[in-house]
């Protein structure tokens, strides 16, 4: 069995309504929860029939605005300004995650080989696409084994890590044919 509130809260209760409900407009009929109407500042005017519009008076917007150029472009520094573009492809960047035996995606965008032209030393730099973070970044050495994978269309690139891991990477571009030359850019910096 449920208790009912005090008697003394149901007359307050009882009160606040009362209170309420003769504090509304009459021409409501009743409690409302829009506001009032703000009343009209010119009230001789005069209606020709049903559908006429109301007016709506304008008023002028004061303020001290200024003009924003958006069309300037700001110089973005991304240090391959003294290199040379060799491979350039929209690509998937896979890492083999060796405990689970898959491919853990990393990111999407565009890899490119990159020769800089003061070492003569050639790169893979990939970044994502929108952000520009540096997914992959590294020296294309002569030592390692590149090749392609699957159907030819992953090129698996390997990485040695500070500690002497070998980290795998896969890239992935759209058709085995991509895939070939990508992997040619990359033995071209293998010479």
């Amino acid at each position: 069995m449920s208790q009912l509130p005090p008697l003394s809260l149901l007359l307050n209760l009882d009160f606040l309504v009362s209170t309420l409900v003769a504090a509304a407009p009459a021409s409501t009929g009743g409690f409302s929860f829009s506001a009032p109407k703000p009343a009209e500042a010119n009230t001789s005017s005069t209606s020709t029939g049903a559908g006429d519009e109301e007016k709506v008076e304008e008023s002028e917007v004061k303020g001290d605005f200024s003009v924003i150029k958006l069309t300037e472009k700001i110089d973005v520094q991304t240090g391959e300004e003294d290199e040379e573009v060799i491979y350039q492809k929209r690509s998937k960047l896979l890492k083999l995650n060796t405990e689970t035996k898959s491919y853990d995606s990393i990111g999407l965008g565009e890899v490119k080989i990159l020769k800089n032209k003061k070492t003569q030393k050639f790169r893979i730099l990939m970044r994502s696409e929108g952000a520009n973070n540096i997914l992959l970044n590294l020296l294309i050495q002569s030592q390692v084994k590149y090749e392609t994978f699957g159907n030819g269309s992953m090129v698996r690139v390997p990485n040695f890590t500070t500690d002497g891991k070998i980290e795998t990477y896969f890239i992935k571009v759209k058709t085995p044919q991509d895939g070939s030359d990508l992997l040619e850019s990359i033995k071209k910096g293998q010479e």
